[in-house]
């Protein structure tokens, strides 16, 4: 994302000066997401850095009291591994990929270094490695480093193992890795002679049935070398078949090794003193090394051996040389901890990675900072509801679901005092908004929320069939286009319902594959790891019903099915076309704006067999492999229609205006994220539309064209479409660079305090951590997140007329239908809210419906220009016939 990439772009043909005033508005909430990646600033007491899975690097000069991006201008967002040399702090390395082998992950592009402090970012090699765990700097030469890379999470690739470079980066040596199945993990010097080097190897594999743990194979291991990595030598004392391996040397005593093994049998805590020589397991507490497969971070105090941290569902502290660890930090309900760096000089300095972002201690972990300050959350879906201002929803990994406002009537713009919980939808799965009532949301697998009560209740379809259903990280669920009372929910079969979840219809079949077989890129071991039993695996992954038909709807499965009923589930056919694979994860098929996304990440590739479907009708047309490539190689995972637009296509940030055969860079201060189907994005935050509001406007033109008649793709040659296309980006552009936005009002009700201020602050118990200072460095207050530029949301209107060519571009007018100086003033916006004052709050807003705009050409629009100048206020009042 970040986040929603709900913009229009055009071919090559459009002036690309069009969208350089456009921007996204950033508008919460401000809870931060996983991160892996972290590491201080020696002799800088308030400077650290930390690396989001997918919100690129950000740095504090003031202890964690706020952040600021400086890995943005780079096509990743998605950070496994960051370091930075203790010789030279200026110069500063970052490994692209997550390394963390969960079931949805975000791949990278390799490494990257600055050498200005992080000012400017250059791409140094190892691309094809997508995940790399930890860096080492070596202590004297920053130009001296290793890095370990993982590799493809879901197939065998070369570039894997432990890489050395001596020259800064310019070129790369692999030194360890045995097959192009087996990565590395961790790395760690032996503390004053850094040609000691111990590398923890990790053969592994995710399948795409597998949500928790992936497949480990023979490969992993723990090596050591005393040459600087010219030579390996494997260390034996370990449990035979081991899975991730954490390592740590104690900076006080350099003999002194700790390594946290996941293992089949034999899991723990292991030490030795010896230099690896020897071990002895000294915990098999399955709180410090359960979920070995997503935790391994370990760290010893510098100025004592005895000391030992474990971070995993909590941070785990052993005085005692690793024998008996006690928790010293997360919630009672776990926070999941990455990763902790201690500064060596100064061991009181300290920062912590966590699923829910990074804080930071400058008292020994006594006080922490917030993580409420960082907008780097993932959010795998959006969606909104029907009031005005509407509402955005999403799910959040790790931290759960919740909502925000579009725009806000508060003078200090959308913060954290707008965010809104949600107990339904949990961290992964779709929200739905009742249609009919923005107070109810539906969210997960199922539960019914009522927002004035905050009452949730289970309406879980699926407790009929007990023990006979399956799931995976993310299940759909949508309302019918057509019918707001009807709700669709999917595991292997389809659900309805129409009244609330009271009462569930089951209405298809298992439609996902009988036996869908193994992908050719799994080797025999990683085959048989079987989480299911039985030869089914696959979920239904989409559900499209039909914009035009009660009893038309698609549905597209997870390993490679497409269906389509046209009764309401009575009689269900199969549509898959024969070039889509078992495995290929079918997106949305949305009828009238369909395409079709055969998602192969789970396979080799990512996005390898996008396809469309043209015409409405059942059939595919297959991507060039250059164009695929192109795709894959800018982080396209997702591909839709634009409705009004059936040429334009977007794909995640690359779009689209001739089905498919050139794709552009459709990114505008976003940078590459995750991207899903329909909601382009799995990364920072929620972003609106760029200083002007989507939810009011509805891009129509021709002579008095009702919602019902012809789109504007509707007889028109390609040359028309074209012109009227670079018409509304015309009107893009002019909106931007409007002066003179409208903002919503601030209200405030008595005493002054804006309404619902004080349960707004009641609200915030939800934060885990304490709150900083109120005082620092002479501050009389907390810095608090806020929105970007215009964050309170504002009102655009455009006029429309006719040319001598007879297009109609699109011109920017005021509350009282006057030009801008870039048209005249023949028509205006049906309805919308008004300049200022009281007439910004019409009844529109009262009655929580969205502005409905068109644009309106000819006499008879110039004559309700006039009328309307004449009302008192330029108050409005909408055309309700109009769309």
């Amino acid at each position: 994302m970040r986040h929603l990439f709900a913009i229009l772009f055009w071919a090559a043909t459009v002036d690309p000066t069009f969208f350089q005033d456009l921007h996204w508005r950033l508008i919460g909430p401000f809870r931060a997401g996983r991160v892996l990646a972290v590491s201080g600033v020696p002799g800088e007491p308030e400077h650290f850095y930390f690396g989001s899975v997918n919100g690129g690097v950000w740095e504090t000069r003031d202890a964690g009291r706020t952040w600021q991006p400086i890995f943005d201008s780079q096509p990743i967002g998605s950070i496994g591994a960051l370091a930075v040399a203790s010789s030279n702090p200026n110069v500063i390395y970052v490994g692209s990929g997550e390394a963390d082998m969960r079931s949805d992950i975000s791949q990278g592009n390799g490494m990257y270094k600055s050498t200005d402090g992080g000012k400017t970012w250059t791409h140094i090699g190892l691309e094809d490695s997508q995940q790399i765990g930890k860096i080492l700097i070596h202590p004297t030469n920053p130009d001296l480093v290793y890095v370990a890379a993982l590799g493809h999470p879901y197939a065998a690739n070369a570039e894997r193992g432990v890489y050395r470079s001596s020259d800064g980066g310019r070129s790369w040596q692999k030194i360890l890795g045995p097959d192009n199945a087996t990565g590395a993990i961790d790395l760690d010097f032996e503390p004053g002679n850094p040609k000691v080097i111990y590398a923890a190897l990790w053969q592994t594999r995710r399948t795409p049935w597998s949500v928790y743990p992936p497949s480990n194979g023979p490969g992993s291991g723990l090596f050591k070398s005393t040459d600087g990595g010219d030579h390996w030598n494997a260390i034996q004392g370990l449990p035979a078949k081991v899975g991730r391996i954490g390592i740590a040397v104690a900076p006080s005593m350099p003999q002194r090794v700790y390594a946290v093994v996941d293992a089949t049998d034999g899991g723990g805590m292991y030490r030795s003193d010896d230099g690896g020589a020897t071990w002895a397991r000294t915990s098999s507490d399955s709180r410090v090394w359960s979920r070995g497969w997503y935790f391994g971070g370990i760290t010893v105090e510098p100025k004592n051996a005895d000391v030992v941290y474990s971070c995993n569902v909590n941070v785990y502290r052993s005085e005692d040389a690793g024998k008996t660890f006690i928790p010293v930090k997360g919630a009672p309900g776990g926070d999941d901890y990455h990763a902790l760096w201690i500064d060596p000089d100064h061991p009181e300095r300290r920062i912590l990675g966590v699923d829910q972002g990074t804080v930071v201690s400058v008292n020994g972990g006594k006080t922490w900072s917030s993580w409420y300050n960082q907008p780097t959350g993932q959010f795998y879906h959006v969606s909104t509801d029907n009031r005005f201002p509407y509402w955005v929803y999403g799910s959040q990994q790790d931290s759960g679901a919740a909502g925000v406002p579009s725009r806000t009537n508060n003078i200090d713009g959308i913060n954290i005092t707008n965010f809104r919980e949600s107990t339904a939808g949990g961290e992964s799965d779709n929200l739905a908004p009742d249609p009919k009532d923005p107070n109810i949301i539906y969210g997960g697998r199922v539960d019914k929320l009522d927002v004035r009560t905050m009452q949730t209740q289970s309406i879980d379809p699926t407790l009929a069939y007990p023990g006979n259903d399956r799931a995976t990280w993310t299940l759909p669920l949508v309302f019918s286009p057509r019918d707001p009372r009807v709700l669709y929910f999917s595991n292997q079969r389809l659900f309805r319902t129409e009244d609330g979840g009271q009462h569930w219809t089951l209405i298809s079949p298992d439609l996902t594959r009988e036996d869908p077989g193994t992908p050719a890129n799994l080797d025999p071991i990683t085959a048989a790891d079987r989480a299911r039993p039985g030869p089914r695996q696959g979920v239904i992954y989409a559900i499209a019903p039909s914009r035009t038909s009660d009893h038309d709807i698609w549905v597209g499965t997870d390993d490679g099915q497409i269906w389509r009923t046209r009764d309401e589930g009575a009689h269900w056919q199969n549509i898959t076309p024969p070039p889509v694979t078992s495995w290929s994860k079918v997106g949305p098929p949305r009828r009238f704006s369909s395409v079709r996304l055969p998602h192969a990440r789970r396979r080799k590739e990512l996005a390898v067999d996008h396809r469309r479907s043209a015409d409405l009708r059942q059939r595919c047309s297959r991507r060039s492999g250059a164009q695929r490539f192109a795709l894959r190689r800018n982080g396209a995972r997702s591909l839709r229609f634009v409705r009004r637009w059936r040429s334009l296509a977007i794909a995640a940030d690359e779009s689209s205006r001739d089905l498919g055969a050139r794709y552009r860079r459709a990114r505008q201060r976003s940078g590459d994220r995750h991207a899903r189907p329909r909601v382009l994005g799995h990364g920072r935050r929620f972003f609106a539309p760029p200083d002007w509001q989507f939810d009011s406007v509805s891009f129509q033109t021709g002579d008095r064209l009702s919602r019902t008649s012809r789109r504007l793709h509707g007889n028109a040659d390609a040359e028309g479409r074209s012109a009227r296309a670079e018409s509304a980006i015309r009107c893009l552009h002019r909106l931007c660079a409007s002066p003179h936005p409208v903002p919503l009002p601030a209200e405030r009700g008595e005493g002054g305090r804006r309404p619902g201020e004080g349960r707004h602050a009641r609200n915030l118990r939800f934060q885990r951590q304490p709150r900083p200072p109120l005082r620092q460095r002479g501050q009389t207050h907390r810095p608090r997140p806020h929105a970007d530029a215009n964050r309170a949301g504002v009102v655009r209107r455009a006029l429309a007329s006719r040319d001598d060519a007879g297009h109609a571009p699109l011109r920017v007018a005021d509350s009282l239908s006057r030009s801008d100086g870039r048209g005249d003033a023949a028509g205006r916006w049906g309805g919308g809210v008004g300049a200022a004052g009281k007439c910004a709050r019409s009844s529109h807003q009262s009655a929580g419906v969205g502005v409905r705009r068109a644009i309106r050409t000819g006499e008879a629009d110039r004559a309700d220009a006039r009328r309307d100048r004449g009302r008192d206020g330029g108050s409005e009042r909408a055309d309700q016939g109009e769309t």
